[in-house]
């Protein structure tokens, strides 16, 4: 959340890698798409993925002088699970499948926007041998329509620079109950979306 929303692009593009290096602003033909803030390049920090079981119950944007129309998305990622040592199998993590899609909202232009929610959010674990999944909830936004994101570009944008932003991106915005495993994540990219979260049911 630090520093201006300057990204002058809404979801009909998207940053991506240079066919010969580098990176590039290209058409993605969509005119919405889902943003989550893929934490933080080297860094353990979480970057949209929820602690535990609990709520959101705040969320703060920060936009550019012409924001486009948002939503508050909740995603569901999820691993299998060892059933003898409780951990996650390495490599079979899958994201993600909309579990909310919240009103639409525009955020204030150029400045950060504060609004109340209460949305439950989920992180749950079984080891029995029919079920063996580790799921938890992600903090997503989806924008509709024409208008900037709320997207910080940095300097670094494309490069694995230690602690380095990472946005994954979905387009078109991911609906509730889609499972989507297209998404594309792009370092230097920071999701300029915080959210104030409550343990507990």
């Amino acid at each position: 959340m630090r520093g201006s929303a300057n990204a002058s692009y809404g979801c009909e593009a998207a940053t991506i890698f240079g066919p010969l290096g580098g990176v590039q602003l290209a058409p993605s033909n969509q005119t919405s798409c889902t943003y989550q803030h893929g934490g933080y390049y080297g860094s353990p920090r979480l970057g949209s993925v929820v602690p535990s079981t609990g709520r959101i119950r705040r969320i703060r944007v920060r936009s550019g002088p012409s924001p486009a129309l948002l939503r508050l998305t909740i995603l569901t990622g999820s691993s299998r699970i060892n059933t003898l040592t409780g951990q996650d199998i390495p490599g079979t993590y899958t994201c993600c499948t909309a579990r909310y899609v919240g009103p639409a909202f525009r955020p204030a232009a150029n400045r950060l926007s504060v609004r109340h929610v209460n949305v439950p959010v989920y992180v749950t674990r079984s080891n029995q041998l029919q079920i063996r999944t580790h799921a938890s909830d992600i903090v997503a936004i989806s924008a509709f329509g024409s208008g900037s994101l709320p997207l910080r570009i940095d300097q670094n944008v494309g490069s694995l620079v230690s602690g380095s932003p990472l946005a994954n991106g979905f387009w078109s915005a991911t609906a509730k109950g889609e499972p989507r495993v297209d998404g594309y994540r792009m370092p230097g990219i920071d999701v300029l979306l915080g959210w104030d979260f409550r343990r507990g049911r």
